[in-house]
């Protein structure tokens, strides 16, 4: 008897199910999926008409508060010093008046704060000016550890100092004893790239410290006088551009209720990628991994990434290489990472990233080879040149990517030439948005960039760096969100296999520190928001753009916005109660401090008080 054989129903569904799950698969990885909905679009697609609460002329009218920074020119510290608190209140867009020692204004009942921003208090032709408009209601910020001179002698008991030694001690770190850096109370620094020239002192218990040394010595604090304040920073590091969000801080301290813009935004770069991964073999890495240095990167460091970026809520913005090779002359035509590009380019899109350009080539973008030499890298020969392999990473994007809008460039080690940047604009036109570094390198070779719109581009810099959880990561974060609501960090994937740069640390260790990064950065600051590079491009237009016009009467704050985009987000600290408010979301991100998110153009925040 013969054997019919019969196919069931459900086995049959299996069969159709599988076959057009494979053609879904190969879809997804053809050039047709990754030619749909890719598109990023440009950045004023989405930008709202700006509208202002006072006219030109009530604009022009307004009495803003004026703070007062008084500077000796004939000393290149205060002169520094006087330079960076010029940018800083040009970022939280608060009126700052700047005069010499030697033009000390006769009245000084107009401004809200005097900033002391030389140390010796000698130029002063009478000291007590300056206390008794303290005495009388005013408040006094010495940026600067004064010198041991009569002039200082005079008034030291009067800012809080009861007993002060004679002569001048280098101390290297930090330690916060306040919330002086938005939730950076018990952060503790080590590393020495916070150097401090400082008096031994002690201080009355009536005073507040808000920062020490390592050992205890006072930093900063501030002591009651009259009906007024003096605010002490017993060092010397405020010159530094690293340090303007302690400035932001310990003014927001000294002030009763201190409110300003910020940025808001989270952005973490990953340079190098998508690339081409190295061939061969790393012996530490095949000895944990058992893998080769593109399968790890393949299977293992790019899923650790993808699962850190999952957790804590960052969006990745990526920069594309398309070869490794040398070549500063044509003809550019190296295309050896095109599947790299496909599957990572693909999966960073997917994940609500964004894909920039850091070059052709890793070759940074300069004539100058003394530039590039101790990178071992070679100077390009032209402009044109560099147009040419810019125009060619194009090409080779657009190939897989045909309906994607290119961005954000990276220089590759953060080093660009104006010959550069006009390559870029006739390479790529679509470029608007530079991200290099807000803080000079050792070698200070880098292009160092601030926050601001200039005629071609967007000015994005980058601020921290690196795996590693270091010191200089936690303060710099801390200041950021203190000056910029912002956090803005950047990676490599080879840094796993520089010694270095990894210093002697396997992946498993630099993944879990760069992840408690992420995790503590998401734990302090939740409302910040995480962009890619591109919106936090936005963030920053409608922040820089924005005129700031604020009143104070009767515990009641009145903020008035022109060119208010349709959003803008503040920091206002304050030790008093919210009661009510207008116009505008307030969310407690501190002990003492409100994120307020502004819904029009004029906001009311009524306090407890009068």
């Amino acid at each position: 008897m013969g054997y019919e054989f019969k196919i069931s129903k459900n086995i049959i569904i299996i069969i159709v199910f599988l076959f057009l799950f494979g053609i879904v698969i190969q879809l997804a990885r053809s050039n047709y999926v990754l030619q749909l909905n890719t598109g990023n679009g440009n950045l004023n697609d989405h930008t709202t008409k700006p509208t202002s609460a006072l006219s030109a002329k009530e604009a022009e009218q307004f009495n803003s508060d004026e703070y007062l920074l008084v500077y000796d020119p004939e000393d290149s510290d205060s002169v520094a010093l006087k330079n960076n608190n010029e940018k800083t209140f040009e970022y939280i867009k608060k009126n700052l008046e700047v005069v010499q020692v030697s033009d000390l204004p006769e009245d000084l009942s107009k401004y809200k704060n005097i900033i002391i921003a030389f140390s010796s208090l000698e130029k002063v032709n009478d000291i007590n000016f300056i206390t008794n408009y303290v005495y009388q209601g005013g408040e006094v910020f010495f940026e600067v550890r004064p010198e041991l001179t009569d002039g200082f002698f005079t008034i030291y008991r009067k800012l809080g100092i009861y007993e002060l030694g004679n002569e001048y001690e280098t101390i290297e770190g930090i330690k916060l004893v306040s919330d002086i850096l938005l939730k950076g109370n018990n952060l503790k620094v080590k590393d020495n790239f916070l150097v401090n020239s400082t008096l031994p002192v002690q201080i009355n218990s009536s005073s507040k410290v808000l920062a020490s040394s390592l050992k205890n010595v006072p930093l900063l604090w501030s002591t009651a006088y009259g009906k007024g304040t003096f605010m002490v920073f017993n060092g010397t590091m405020l010159g530094d551009k690293l340090n303007r969000g302690f400035i932001v801080g310990a003014l927001s301290y000294l002030n009763g209720d201190f409110i300003y813009p910020i940025m808001n935004s989270k952005v973490v770069y990953i340079d190098d990628f998508p690339a081409p991964f190295p061939e061969g073999y790393n012996e530490d890495i095949y000895k944990q991994y058992r893998r080769n240095i593109s399968t790890f990167f393949r299977d293992i460091w790019w899923p650790d990434i993808e699962q850190i970026g999952t957790k804590e809520d960052v969006k990745y913005t990526g920069v594309l290489i398309e070869t490794y090779n040398n070549k500063t002359t044509g003809p550019f035509e190296d295309r050896i990472g095109i599947e790299t590009l496909k599957t990572f380019g693909r999966d960073l899109i997917k994940l609500g990233g964004e894909i920039g350009v850091h070059g052709y080539n890793h070759q940074s973008l300069t004539t100058d080879q003394d530039q590039v030499e101790s990178l071992e890298y070679k100077a390009w020969k032209s402009e044109k040149d560099m147009a040419d392999s810019l125009k060619e990473a194009k090409d080779y994007f657009d190939s897989i990517f045909p309906n994607y809008t290119l961005h954000t460039y990276v220089p590759p080690s953060n080093i660009l030439s104006e010959e550069g940047k006009q390559a870029i604009k006739e390479a790529i036109p679509s470029i608007d948005i530079l991200a290099s570094l807000y803080i000079q390198d050792e070698e200070q070779v880098s292009y160092v960039q601030e926050y601001e719109i200039g005629d071609e581009f967007i000015e994005l810099p980058r601020l921290t760096s690196d795996y590693h959880y270091s010191d200089n990561n936690k303060w710099m974060t801390a200041a950021s969100a203190t000056m910029f609501g912002s956090f803005s960090h950047f990676i490599h994937p080879d840094d796993v296999l520089d010694k270095d740069r990894n210093k002697g640390d396997s992946w498993s260790v630099l993944s879990e520190q760069f992840g408690q990064m992420m995790h503590d950065v998401k734990k302090k600051y939740p409302w910040m928001k995480s962009t890619t590079a591109s919106e936090s491009a936005e963030k920053l237009k409608n922040y820089s753009q924005s005129e700031i016009f604020i009143t104070e009467k009767d515990s009641k704050l009145t903020v008035n916005i022109n060119n208010f985009s349709g959003s803008l987000d503040f920091l206002l600290r304050t030790e008093k109660s919210i009661l009510s408010s207008k116009n505008c979301e307030v969310e407690k991100v501190s002990d003492d401090r409100y994120l307020v998110h502004a819904k029009d153009n004029k906001l009311v925040i009524q306090l407890e008080g009068k």
